[in-house]
Order: C-alpha cells, then sequence, then structure tokens
C-alpha cells in the first residue's frame, strides 16, 4: 500500500534560529499512529541559520543518518572530536550504550540537511560515527545508496537491515525498485515531482509504503529529486 502524506501535513518548527519540518511525532507534536515507519523513527528536514546550532545533547540506541544538502555543520561530540559536514557530504553517528553531541552551523550562510533516525539491529554498539562525500558520485537517472546495512560499496555503515538513498531524475525518466512484504518505503521529495506506484508526490510530499510485495515503480514527468528510506518493518 502506498499512501501519500501532503506537505502541508508535515510538522513546521520555527524558533527562529532553526526552521524545520518533522515528518514523524516528537517532543510536543504527538500524533496516535505517526511515531514510526518501521524502523524508522525520524525524519526531519532542517535550516539552521548561521551562528547557530543544538547544544551539547545525548542519544542512545539510534543510527543518526546526517544528508547535508547545502552549508556546513559541525558535530562536536562529548569526548571532544569534531566533524565538519559539508553540502554533498553524509555522516553517521551510531549512538549505541549513549553518546552526547552538539551540532552547530558555524559558517555564515544557512545549514539545509535532512536528519534521519532508525532503530539498529541490536543494542549495546559501542558509539562511533562515520562520514564520507557523495559529490562526485552522480545520482542521475539512478539510486545512489549512501548508507546501508547491507554491505552496499561506498556508503556509509548502518548497523541496521536499512538503506538511504538519494536519485534525480530526468523528464520521463523511471525505473522498479524491488521490495518485499517485509518492508517499509519512505520516499520524500527534494524537488520536482516523482510517481510512485503512478501515486504523484511533489516537492515536500511524502510516500509511504507497506505490505507491497512487487517491485515499486518510481518515475517522473518533469524530473524531481528525492530520498529514498528502505527499512525493515
Amino acid at each position: 500500500m502506498v499512501t501519500r502524506i501532503p506537505a502541508q501535513e508535515r510538522h513546521f518548527v520555527d524558533l527562529s534560529w532553526i526552521q524545520a519540518y518533522w515528518l514523524f511525532s516528537y517532543g510536543e507534536w504527538y500524533i496516535p499512529g505517526n511515531v514510526r515507519l518501521g524502523k524508522l523513527r525520524v525524519f526531519n528536514d532542517d535550516l539552521i541559520q548561521p551562528r547557530e546550532g543544538f547544544g551539547m545533547h545525548p542519544h542512545e540506541e539510534l543510527e543518526m543518518v546526517t544528508i547535508m544538502l547545502a552549508g556546513q555543520l559541525t558535530i562536536t561530540d562529548d569526548a571532544g572530536e569534531r566533524t565538519i559536514v559539508h553540502g554533498g557530504e553524509v555522516h553517521r553517528i551510531s549512538a549505541g550504550t549513549g553518546t552526547r553531541h552538539t551540532e552547530k552551523n558555524q559558517a555564515s550562510d544557512p545549514a539545509r540537511y535532512y536528519q534521519i533516525w532508525i532503530f539498529p539491529d541490536e543494542p549495546g554498539l559501542i558509539p562511533s560515527h562515520e562520514q564520507k562525500d557523495f559529490t562526485q558520485m552522480s545520482r542521475q537517472d539512478r539510486l545512489l545508496t549512501v548508507a546501508s546495512g547491507k554491505g552496499q560499496p561506498g556508503a556509509v555503515t548502518l548497523h541496521a537491515n536499512a538503506s538511504v538513498s538519494l536519485s534525480t531524475f530526468s523528464p520521463a525518466f523511471a525505473l522498479e525498485y524491488p521490495i518485499t512484504g517485509d518492508r517499509c518505503v519512505l520516499l520524500y521529495v527534494t524537488s520536482g515531482s516523482i510517481a510512485l506506484n503512478g501515486t504523484l508526490l511533489e516537492q515536500g510530499d511524502q510516500g509511504r509504503v507497506t505490505g507491497e510485495a512487487k517491485e515499486l515503480s518510481l518515475a517522473s514527468a518533469t524530473g524531481g529529486s528525492f530520498v529514498l528510506v528502505d527499512v525493515s518493518s
């Protein structure tokens, strides 16, 4: 089954220093039945203003993927290790038994990124992180897997039976994506429009797939870019 959730149903947060769209219930925004999609717990579309960001805060038992779309984000953990994630790069934190970090935009331009949280397959992992640059890898008319727990070469490693892929479709391009009934898929449109099994999704829309035991059809009449998250149910 494919469920379309239009852009206007996202939860919008504006705290002056951050503007964000939340796809799943979090914090004070709670909608029963919208807490997760299989092992996918969070998908946020964030914009942090210059010289702003999150102070030190804790996480545990999550695989946390940051996809930088524009600008840069500086992540500093409680051990003092500092990482800068630039546009086009992907960063993964395995929170495991517990980690604390800050996330700051220390640049003069806004930082836009997707934040994705997935539950790991096994608890009690030692906290770790990994980062890779995908700016030289084409996502045109193909799925570029940037995070994977399935041993995908070149992707950051997830400790979960999941994958995160990016793509940009040319007008009139289409492909099939294999799926089994025990998988859940979220497709979030960054720009343009994408048809998912014939359901039209436009910028900011999301398509959620559950219980499908056949290939998914992905197509675009006019062109579009998107992120696709594939998790176990």
